[in-house]
C-alpha cells in the first residue's frame, strides 16, 4: 500500500503544470492502492476549492474532479483507510523533535503514512520526501 501526500494526489486530479503527467506515468506503471484518510480527503478537497476561489478551476471542472475521485474510493484505487489521530499526532510530534523546523502539515503527512505502515511516499513535496527518508519510508515518484 502506498501513502500520498497531497501534491501527489492533487496533480493526479488537476492538470499542475509538469506534476500531472508525472503523477500520470508513475500510476499507469504500477497501479498502486492508495492509503485515503480523512485528512487526505479534508486537504485535497480543500486544494481544489482553493483553486475554484482562485478563479484557476471553472466549478464545473472542480465538480467533475469530485466525481471523480468518489469514483475512485467507490473502486478501490482510493483505500478509504480511518486512522488513529492521536497517534498520528504522537509521532508528529515525535518526527518534530527529531528533525526540528519541519511544517506541521508535513509532520502529519509523513506521521500517517508511518502509523499506517506504509512502505511508500507519494509526493512531490521535496520537504516531505527527505523527512519521509528519515523515518525508512520509500519515496516515489
Amino acid at each position: 500500500m502506498y501513502y500520498a501526500d497531497t501534491s501527489f494526489l492533487a496533480a493526479l486530479y488537476l492538470n499542475i503544470d509538469n506534476l500531472h503527467p508525472r503523477a500520470g506515468r508513475f500510476m499507469s506503471g504500477t497501479a498502486p492502492l492508495i492509503l485515503f484518510t480523512p485528512f487526505n480527503r479534508v486537504e485535497l478537497r480543500n486544494s481544489i476549492r482553493q483553486r475554484l476561489y482562485r478563479e484557476q478551476l471553472q466549478a464545473s471542472e472542480a465538480d467533475k474532479i469530485f466525481v471523480e475521485i468518489d469514483a475512485d474510493l467507490r473502486e478501490g484505487f482510493l483505500v478509504h483507510t480511518p486512522i488513529s489521530h492521536t497517534e498520528v499526532y504522537r509521532l508528529a510530534d515525535e518526527l518534530s523533535e527529531k528533525q526540528p523546523g519541519q511544517r506541521t502539515l508535513d509532520l502529519l503527512h509523513v506521521a500517517s503514512a508511518v502509523a499506517l505502515k506504509a512502505r511508500t511516499f507519494l509526493t512531490f513535496d521535496d520537504r516531505q520526501a527527505a523527512l519521509g527518508k528519515v523515518v525508512g519510508l520509500h519515496i516515489k515518484p
